[in-house]
């Protein structure tokens, strides 16, 4: 595919152009997560079809490091420079110790068990002793990332084709969207139960919480919709709707500007969310809309201050002060860097 540049802009009109660089990776990206370190970022990506991780280091190179079969879920100890890789059809999770040096990243440990049958996402806890896994349909077990082990196996009515598992920035829960259910199920990481199930929209799945801790977005694939859920109180405080959500997948938060992410598989395209108008129900809800190529899926943010490279030889360094979100492209077969310095308010 090459790269290939989209100079798009928005309505309203957002003061600026923004740039889409898109470039082929020849295989399917599965979860794209990422990992700033000092002044530059790593991006790691699963590639699904090639039983491979990719990472897309910042200092001009990219290499892959095999893994099990058909890796889909990953999982960040930052602390730790540890990665979780989750292999659903090789049934383990491969445990990659990232190395600055350069192609010295390597997979350490390879975890398999009795328990692990239909697996997929993971997280980390934020104080980095656990790894919480769907290991099946109706299933989440926990491990100690110090001994690779299961230390507990969590099933609960609630618990039903888990899509996304996220950490509470406070440690005190662990969110998984329940696609079945159309439900989250909250589970507390001091007993390792299902605390609550809380009704939203129809197949949620990507999650995000805001850094305050305070409120947690849900992405409705099915009802083309985004709850709102309070932590505090642990309820939905609002379900919205944009005629631009288009079986929604995952969301993102940008660092800087008070906006979502949202990626909208069908349509090809990246909503930028307004959090004022999923917070207090207020003002317009997707403010921008960028199309960046076929069936969208993970996304993330990297803020502004980092510098990263996409490909040899083609520098996306910062020098000022861009962010940019990297956009896992299922039907290209690709990856989508958007340049986020046309709201130079934010960025």
């Amino acid at each position: 595919m090459g790269i290939i540049f989209f100079s798009l802009t928005g309505c309203p009109d957002p003061g600026g152009t923004l740039m889409v660089t898109v470039f082929g990776l020849g295989h399917v990206p599965f979860e794209v997560l990422t990992q700033n370190v000092p002044t530059n970022s790593d991006t790691y990506i699963t590639l699904a079809n090639d039983n491979s991780l990719l990472i897309d280091r910042y200092y001009n190179n990219n290499f892959t490091i095999p893994v099990g079969g058909n890796p889909v879920g990953i999982a960040l100890w930052q602390a730790g420079h540890r990665l979780y890789v989750i292999n659903n059809a090789g049934l383990s999770i491969s445990v990659v110790s990232i190395s600055p040096v350069l192609n010295k990243s390597q997979v350490v440990a390879s975890i398999s068990e009795p328990v692990f049958h239909h697996m997929g996402d993971a997280v980390v806890t934020p104080d980095g002793s656990s790894l919480y896994v769907a290991t099946d349909t109706n299933a989440i077990s926990v491990l100690s990332t110090t001994t690779n082990t299961v230390l507990q196996t969590i099933t609960d009515p609630g618990i039903s084709y888990p899509a996304h598992l996220a950490a509470d920035v406070y440690g005190r829960y662990i969110f998984v969207s329940d696609m079945s259910d159309n439900a989250v199920s909250i589970i507390s990481t001091t007993t390792n139960t299902v605390i609550q199930t809380i009704g939203v929209g129809v197949s949620p799945n990507g999650m995000a919480q805001t850094p305050d801790g305070k409120w947690l977005f849900v992405v409705n694939s099915g009802s083309n919709s985004i709850s709102v859920i309070n932590v505090d109180s642990l309820s939905v405080v609002r379900t919205v709707s944009d005629p631009s959500f288009d079986n929604p997948q995952r969301i993102a938060l940008d660092p800087v500007c008070p906006q979502a992410l949202v990626s909208e598989y069908t349509t090809g395209s990246i909503s930028f969310v307004s959090e004022d108008a999923l917070i207090n129900g207020t003002g317009q809800i997707v403010t921008w809309e960028a199309y960046v190529g076929n069936n969208p899926y993970d996304v993330c943010v990297i803020p502004a201050g980092y510098a990263i490279n996409a490909l040899p030889g083609t520098s996306f360094t910062d020098n000022e002060g861009t962010a940019y979100a990297v956009v896992g492209l299922q039907g290209d077969r690709a990856l989508a860097y958007i340049d986020l310095n046309w709201n130079n308010t934010c960025n």
